[in-house]
């Protein structure tokens, strides 16, 4: 029941182009502003990621976002993916 809820949940985001949008422009902006914010950028921890306004922005956005966060963690070349873990921690919770 649950995984056909998530499949539902992922049929509606991609039909929502907005959403998806917005997503990915918010995920790329973050994944730039942790490489030239200074707080981010000479932090060991990857929790000072977690404090920049598109990591917020994203979370606001609820569990709408539950498969978008699930592709970005199927991206092997995505460097990010255990923030995107950390993001749908936080969602769930």
């Amino acid at each position: 029941m649950q995984k056909n809820k998530l499949s539902l949940i992922k049929l509606q985001i991609y039909n929502n182009c907005e959403v998806k949008t917005k997503f990915n422009d918010l995920f790329n902006s973050w994944n730039e502003e942790i490489s030239i914010n200074p707080q981010t950028k000479y932090s060991s921890s990857s929790l000072a990621y977690t404090t920049l306004p598109q990591f917020k922005e994203r979370k606001k956005m609820g569990k709408n976002i539950i498969p978008l966060i699930m592709e970005k963690l199927l991206d092997e070349d995505n460097f990010f993916c255990f923030l995107s873990m950390m993001l749908y921690r936080l969602i769930l919770n």
